[in-house]
C-alpha cells in the first residue's frame, strides 16, 4: 500500500481489475481460510457508465494460511474465460503463490515484506499452452510520520509490441524485463485526515532486442500525494 505505482507483475497476480458479476464463498477454520469465486472473465468495454450482463464464466480458488499475526501465505488458481476483447479465442489459466511478513518496530512502526510469484498459461489462440512467469519482491517500512519502500520485479512480457495482426515482427514475442523502484513519503495530519506527500524513482532492465524501441535503461520519476482517513 505504501507504493502508489502499479507493479508490472499485476497481470500475473490478480484475477481481474474490473468485472460485472462476482460471487464469492469462503470458510475459515483457525489460521486457514479457503475461498472460491465465480466472475465474468472479460473486462468491460470503454462504456463504463452502463451495466453489462454478468456471465459468471470464470472461476478462482484461494487458500490462505496465517500461522501468526505477522505471517500470511497464500496459493491460488484461476481460469479467465476470454479476458481480452482483441484475442477472444484465448483463455488464461493463472496460478499464484505469495508470502507476506510483518515486523513490529520500536516506537510503533512496521516493516512489511512480500514475495510473490505468478504464472499465466494461455489456452487456445496462437500461443496455446505457452506459460509466462513473474516474480515480485517488495518491502516497506513506516516509522512515525516517515515511510520508505522498495520493489524489485522480473516478468516475461509478450505485449510490448502491439497486436500480431499489426505486422510488427516482434509482436507476440516474449521478453524478460526487470524493474526496480524505490521511494518515500511524509505523512502530515490534516484535521481528522492525513496527507501523504512523496516521490519514487524507477529503473528498467531490458533485453537487447527491445532497446531500440524502449531505450537502453528507461527511468521513471513520480511525485505523488494521497489523502487518507485518520492517521
Amino acid at each position: 500500500m505504501a507504493n502508489p505505482e502499479a507493479p508490472i507483475t499485476h497481470h500475473f497476480l490478480d484475477s481481474t481489475h474490473v468485472t460485472f458479476g462476482v460471487a464469492t464463498a469462503g470458510v475459515v477454520s483457525g489460521p486457514l481460510k479457503l475461498e472460491a469465486s465465480l466472475f465474468t472473465g472479460r473486462e468491460p468495454d470503454q462504456h463504463r457508465w452502463n451495466v453489462e450482463k454478468p456471465r459468471f464464466d470464470s472461476w478462482s480458488l484461494r487458500a490462505t494460511l496465517n500461522p501468526s499475526p505477522d505471517w500470511s501465505v497464500q496459493v491460488s488458481r484461476g481460469r479467465l474465460m476470454s479476458p481480452e476483447a482483441l484475442q477472444p479465442e484465448e483463455d488464461i489459466r493463472r496460478t499464484t503463490a505469495s508470502a507476506t511478513w510483518n515486523r513490529k518496530l520500536a516506537g510503533g512502526g512496521d516493516w512489511q515484506t512480500t514475495l510473490a510469484w505468478g504464472r499465466n498459461r494461455t489456452l487456445g489462440g496462437h500461443d496455446g499452452g505457452e506459460a509466462q512467469d513473474a516474480v515480485l519482491l517488495e518491502s516497506a517500512v513506516e516509522i512515525g510520520d516517515w515511510g520508505a519502500f522498495a520493489r524489485g520485479e522480473v516478468a516475461e512480457k509478450d505485449e510490448l509490441f502491439g497486436d500480431e495482426d499489426g505486422g510488427d515482427q516482434l509482436a507476440g514475442e516474449s521478453f524478460t524485463v526487470g524493474k526496480l523502484s524505490v521511494g518515500g513519503y511524509r505523512t502530515m495530519p490534516f484535521g481528522g485526515l492525513s496527507v501523504d506527500v512523496g516521490a519514487l524513482v524507477s529503473k528498467f532492465a531490458l533485453p537487447d532486442a527491445v532497446q531500440s524501441r524502449y531505450g537502453r535503461s528507461p527511468t521513471g520519476l513520480m511525485l505523488f500525494t494521497r489523502l487518507k482517513l485518520g492517521r
